[in-house]
């Protein structure tokens, strides 16, 4: 089934349980991680042009094809990560920009759980 139709009574289920065990009214299902990591980035950068900051070895700025701007409209500002995949909190706060026209808005910031790049 069309899970825009919501017809499919495996995907309604599982949506529904993840709702239940996370204490959510709803859940939407994603077949991919990308597919997540989109929706993820783009409810935060809702204007196009908006920025995130990331680590410069982060995954979503490798690996998925420059989807979040290219789909989203997400510019990505991404930071030297540590050794340990950490990013530094001064260069985190270096980073969030001025509220000034000619610079794009911060508007979050991504980090990875595990990462893959530095052991994660």
């Amino acid at each position: 089934g069309d899970d825009v139709f919501g017809d499919d009574p495996t995907i309604i289920k599982l949506e529904e349980e993840m709702a239940a065990t996370f204490g959510k009214e709803a859940a939407v299902f994603v077949p991919s991680g990308t597919m997540g990591n989109l929706i993820a980035v783009g409810v935060h950068c809702e204007v196009r042009g908006s920025e995130f900051i990331c680590g410069s070895l982060a995954h979503i700025h490798i690996y998925e094809q420059g989807g979040l701007s290219t789909l989203m409209g997400a510019h990505p500002r991404p930071l030297t990560n540590r050794a340990d995949g950490t990013l530094d909190l001064k260069d985190i706060e270096a980073a969030i920009r001025p509220d000034d026209q000619h610079f794009p808005v911060t508007k979050v910031l991504c980090l990875e759980q595990t990462h893959n790049k530095c052991g994660g």
